[in-house]
């Protein structure tokens, strides 16, 4: 008997039908497709969505989004933001006790319990209002059966603390109701003798968080073109089209949502908390899944759109209370409700881990495959940089004090390390310096003097590849050593200034033999402008001689 009284006095205030969209597409729709996604799928960062079919929503954004964590715990909600207006009892609040995302949702004041503690939101009239939200009623000692009101879409809005709306020719209510904490149902009660519809929610409870839908299209006045539809996501839904919400004559439209903040026919201590609230006036939007198909979905999540082509959207992410990491499908729904036929795989947040560069730049916080740069610290007086240890599987070179670090799906920690240098010195030549123990330089006589010719290395020659060549390496020991570029005077015939006349020098002579003139000039030692026998003589005739100091 309270339910049904409460039933009538909310239809004698001449509330607009609640209802929960079913994102279900009649056979003519073409429905949206998605062919990609680009950007990361972390709270508050962009991404583009392309595809086809995705139709007009000439303002992206939606008349409302708010997850409520813009405010502090016990603040009210008009407080924070004015845009959420008192209704009856009071004002609702913001609290941490429970949020379905974030750490902080809205909810009832206890003070008052099974009065309308709430908000509405006022915005311009118009035919059609899609909402979306989480609800939630934590009980400790609650004795009967709770009657919660859902929400309510109004023809106009209240009068703030008056309680009464002014709206004519529509009402109607919605409840969720938890039966003990174990069971319950979602009641469906529009006007123009609609029957209640009993859903039969077997795991609507207590202390759970729950989603639901509610679309509503004001008909032409007396004609059935009107819509109601209600849904608790994942769990069942309710669809009523083709139904007359305005009568003949009237003209009024939908202004105003009420939060659903009310239990009825409850007796003892509870709270209701609602969280990540979407207002609109169409049914276009992009949600996220957790299957690939739109019916198969037990959670969703709605995404904030920032910009709205048929082929293209932008929005921001609203990860909700799926978990990083998670595996999830991506859908857009048109502005007639006909949601992508199959969803397009993502993965929702980006797990960061922590990289620890010790004696060197780049720790921080980076998501699994980043590239990060990293770099060593100088080195300190007498020593240089040796190589990197630690997580070397990850550093591209850790030889070199700056490289890079691609993340893996764990911390990783690096550390420079650094040993002590000894001195190379090179004398008539080049490739002198401080040097790590084994490590191999490139060393190199300077160009011979006129009418010299490059000998020999000496000194600490017992770290030279090659003592006899200009250009050669040494393997430097774990002390300081010291090498010399000597020279002696040039022997005809040495075509390639080695000190000594032999094979070198005659395959210059054939590799340009016949040329006129040379490409290589040192092949024409008889300087006749032609490669050919004189220049062949000169080199057979001094074979074998090597230059004198």
């Amino acid at each position: 008997m309270a339910l049904e009284n409460e039933a009538m006095n909310v239809a004698l205030r001449s509330l607009v039908i609640l209802s929960i969209f079913l994102a279900v597409c009649v056979p003519v729709c073409a429905a949206p497709s998605v062919s990609g996604v680009s950007g990361a799928m972390s709270p508050g960062e962009g991404i583009a969505i392309s595809g086809g079919g995705f139709g007009n929503k000439p303002i992206a954004a939606p008349l409302k989004w708010d997850d409520f964590e813009n405010g502090t715990v016990g603040a009210t909600l008009q407080s924070v933001d004015p845009t959420w207006v008192p209704y009856y009892y009071g004002s609702a609040i913001y609290n941490n006790a429970t949020s379905h995302s974030g750490v902080l949702a809205a909810y009832n004041d206890p003070f008052s319990m099974t009065g309308f503690s709430t908000n509405y939101f006022q915005f311009a009239p118009t035919d059609e209002v899609f909402v979306a939200y989480w609800i939630n009623m934590t009980h400790a000692d609650v004795t009967d059966y709770a009657v919660i009101k859902l929400s309510r879409i109004n023809s106009s809005s209240a009068a703030a603390g008056g309680g009464v709306y002014n709206g004519t020719g529509d009402s109607g209510f919605s409840n969720i109701c938890p039966r003990y904490g174990t069971s319950g149902y979602l009641h469906y009660s529009p006007g123009g003798g609609l029957p209640a519809v009993n859903l039969g929610y077997a795991s609507v409870q207590y202390d759970t968080w729950l989603r639901v839908d509610m679309y509503k299209k004001v008909s032409t006045p007396g004609v059935a073109d009107g819509a109601c539809d209600v849904a608790a996501v994942g769990i069942g839904s309710q669809t009523h089209h083709d139904i007359m919400t305005r009568a003949a004559g009237e003209t009024f439209l939908q202004d105003t949502v009420l939060l659903g903040l009310m239990a009825a026919n409850c007796e003892g201590q509870f709270e209701l908390q609602i969280d990540d609230v979407y207002i609109d006036n169409t049914r276009a939007r992009v949600e996220i899944g957790n299957a690939s198909t739109w019916s198969g979905c037990t959670h969703r999540e709605v995404q904030i759109p920032t910009s709205w082509s048929s082929g293209s959207i932008t929005a921001t992410v609203n990860q909700g209370s799926f978990a990083d990491g998670a595996s999830a499908y991506l859908y857009v729904v048109d502005a007639e409700g006909a949601a992508s036929a199959s969803g397009y795989p993502i993965t929702i947040g980006q797990v960061s881990h922590s990289l620890t560069v010790t004696n060197g730049n780049g720790s921080g916080e980076y998501d699994e495959g980043e590239v990060v740069a990293i770099s060593a610290d100088p080195a300190p007086s007498g020593k240089l940089f040796a190589w990197w240890i630690g997580g070397i599987a990850h550093i591209s070179d850790r030889m070199q004090p700056a490289t890079t670090v691609t993340m893996p799906a764990e911390d990783v920690s690096v550390t420079a390390t650094y040993a002590w240098g000894y001195q190379l010195t090179v004398n008539n030549g080049t490739g002198d310096g401080l040097y790590l123990y084994g490590t191999v330089v490139d060393i190199q006589a300077d160009a011979a003097p006129t009418n010299m010719a490059f000998d020999e290395w000496t000194g600490d020659t017992g770290q030279i590849a090659e003592p006899h060549f200009p250009a050669t390496t040494l393997t430097m020991p774990s002390k300081d050593c010291e090498v010399t570029a000597m020279y002696v005077s040039a022997v005809e015939g040495d075509l390639d200034a080695s000190g000594f006349v032999g094979q070198a020098d005659l395959d210059i002579i054939l590799a340009n033999w016949g040329d006129s003139p040379p490409a290589d000039p040192r092949a024409d030692p008889s300087g006749d402008n032609m490669v050919g026998q004189s220049d062949l003589d000169i080199v057979l005739y001094h074979w074998g001689e090597r230059a004198q100091p």
